[in-house]
């Protein structure tokens, strides 16, 4: 049931945040079933466990950050943003490669109080579980990262380049679908050129997709 929650949660709130970037009732309707057959969404309030709540959790920090970049600094949006890194990264530590390029986006903006909420917020769960994990004998990083992670091969080319982004490249294009959201974003970005200060929400909620994709 409460899969389900999360899943109108998400689009309700999907359905807010592109009512505020367009006026056309068609580009909604198809952002919308766009959203739900990617994820896919159905699938997920059914079967999947904390995902769908990630998946929600995720979009309310994204667009978050996107309307805080646009505004002053304030310690109880910080504060907020900080609860939202927490929340997102707690339910599975994969929120980090959201939290990462918003913390670098701030940093360019010189938001130093912002980037630092967010890195604490991120960080905390995963020392909490780390920590605990130690205390009954395990070792600090979760299991399933331990089964599938495998440290860069750096003795070679061919491993410098999986490090710095090639194995991310490497799984966008074996999705064709994410392959064509991360280019078609990435080339609205870019036919803008505008540099980062003079960006709108919207297209700072590109940006944060395009990289944590990546």
């Amino acid at each position: 049931a409460l899969n389900i929650v999360a899943a109108l949660l998400t689009l309700a709130t999907l359905d807010r945040w592109w009512r505020a970037c367009t006026q056309s009732g068609g580009a909604l309707a198809c952002a919308l079933c766009t959203a739900v057959l990617i994820t896919p969404l159905p699938s997920i309030a059914l079967l999947g466990l904390e995902h769908s709540a990630h998946i929600w959790i995720s979009i309310v920090l994204a667009v978050a950050a996107a309307r805080a970049a646009t505004h002053e600094s304030s310690a109880r949006r910080d504060l907020g943003l900080a609860l939202l890194a927490a929340i997102t990264c707690g339910l599975r530590f994969e929120g980090a490669f959201l939290c990462a390029p918003a913390i670098g986006g701030f940093l360019l903006l010189r938001r130093w109080r912002t980037s630092a909420a967010i890195a604490a917020g991120a960080v905390l769960p995963m020392v909490v579980h780390g920590l605990y994990s130690i205390s009954i004998g395990w070792a600090f990083f979760p299991t399933p990262l331990l089964i599938v992670w495998r440290p860069p091969d750096l003795t070679s080319m061919g491993g410098w380049v999986g490090a710095l982004g090639g194995q991310g490249v490497m799984a966008i294009w074996a999705s064709p679908v994410l392959s064509a959201l991360v280019l078609g974003n990435g080339l609205l970005l870019a036919s803008r050129g505008a540099p980062l200060r003079q960006w709108t929400p919207r297209e700072t909620v590109q940006g944060l997709f395009v990289v944590a994709a990546w």
